[in-house]
């Protein structure tokens, strides 16, 4: 913008979308667009944008961050999710988080990643080479509570999970993607058991 108070518009890219928010990686921008994923637009000559590649996410991309080869996306429903971008045209998904409310807007600071997640507030999770960590230890209300840190076997985490209001205790398995892949409901853990998962 040469002249802040007259800006020209010199270029322009119409997204499949609704574009809700943008971050620059040059020579690329990368988009949440809504219903239509992540895009990743050349900017190279900024008056005539291109698309180079895209990647549909499960929900709605609402935010986007980027965090040396990934970006992650705040996806609605669908929490966050990590998106490897070392080859812009192939964009890949390497891991998510399912959020326990609605990821509105994701902001990262090394490897903290830091989301506005609706009526859950705020939300903070660590990415590691087996997925996404959840760093906080206890929330208040209807959001789950962490009892024991993640017990990990072949790649595979298994949690340990407590929701106040249900009073309802959940094991969960995640895979080497962060993925969940199986959850059982032990109820109330008050009496003594024992839960045996082939991991």
């Amino acid at each position: 913008v040469s002249n802040p108070a007259n800006p020209q518009e010199i270029g322009f890219l119409d997204t499949p979308g609704d574009a809700k928010d943008i971050c620059l990686i040059y020579p690329n921008v990368y988009i949440s667009d809504g219903n239509s994923g992540l895009r990743i637009i050349n900017v190279s000559i900024p008056s005539a944008p291109y698309e180079v590649g895209f990647i549909d996410t499960p929900n709605s991309a609402n935010s986007v961050c980027s965090s040396g080869p990934c970006v992650y996306v705040a996806d609605g429903l669908s929490g966050i999710r990590a998106i490897d971008i070392s080859s812009p045209s192939n964009p890949l998904e390497i891991g998510y988080y399912d959020t326990p409310n609605e990821a509105c807007g994701v902001f990262t600071d090394g490897s903290y990643i830091f989301v506005a997640d609706g009526n859950c507030g705020l939300q903070i999770y660590q990415h590691n080479p087996i997925g996404l960590n959840e760093t906080s230890n206890e929330y208040t209300g209807n959001r789950l509570w962490i009892i024991n840190n993640p017990v990990t076997s072949n790649n595979i985490k298994l949690l340990l999970l407590y929701y106040p209001i249900s009073n309802k205790y959940v094991f969960q398995i995640y895979n080497s993607l962060g993925q969940k892949i199986q959850e059982s409901s032990c109820g109330n853990l008050s009496t003594s058991m024992t839960r045996i998962f082939n991991l």
